[in-house]
């Protein structure tokens, strides 16, 4: 494995600005949902029950049903799910998002780690990358002998840093194939030789 610096500027995803965003429009669908259904299930619909029941005969006859108590309690149920859920899911998605990626020098540091030297490094699990843009970096801790486990997503964080990110990791961790890929030019060139003699 290589020590030499992977990057001579330090390389900063910050939180994704659609995931953010996304998100945000979640949360509040969420919230204005809840209010929705507490306003009728509080206010609108018990109200329209009590001038119904007021009514005299033939004007209930002529007139629509109003909500039934059932209904009337799902959607108070509904809004004391939606309204506080709203707050706690925009604090799980920013918590998500916290902080950023900063890959400095032969340093990765990614936030909920301690900071990762490359020597600390183990592996790389790129199976995932391509098709949903998230990679494992496996490390250990200095003076420990557990092994630990990080994610990289350049869905939640800024795509293009991360991406770089972590095609320098992979340069770093996985010299091999570059050199496997560099020989396949001169193999092919033998073997165009090789024929080359044999057709002569």
């Amino acid at each position: 494995m290589s020590e030499t610096p992977v990057s001579s500027q330090d390389i900063v995803a910050r939180a994704g600005r659609y995931y953010r965003n996304a998100r945000y429009v979640i949360c509040a669908m969420a919230l204005a949902a809840g209010l929705w259904f507490g306003y009728d299930g509080f206010y609108n619909w018990p109200r329209q029950r009590d001038a119904y029941i007021h009514e005299s005969r033939a004007e209930q006859v002529k007139g629509q049903e109003p909500h039934s108590e059932t209904d009337i309690a799902l959607q108070c149920w509904l809004a004391g799910v939606l309204i506080p859920l709203a707050p706690i899911l925009l604090g799980l998605f920013l918590y998500r998002s916290r902080g950023e990626y900063r890959l400095s020098g032969t340093t990765l540091d990614v936030p909920g780690h301690p900071p990762v030297p490359v020597d600390q490094m183990l592996s790389l699990d790129m199976s995932k990358w391509k098709r949903k843009g998230i990679a494992y970096l496996t490390y250990r801790v200095e003076g420990s002998d557990g092994e630990h486990r990080l994610k990289l997503d350049d869905f939640v964080y800024a795509q293009i840093p991360t991406d770089q990110i972590v095609e320098q990791l992979d340069e770093c961790l996985n010299p091999e194939d570059e050199s496997a890929a560099d020989e396949e030019p001169a193999d092919a060139e033998t073997d165009q030789q090789v024929d080359d003699e044999g057709s002569t």
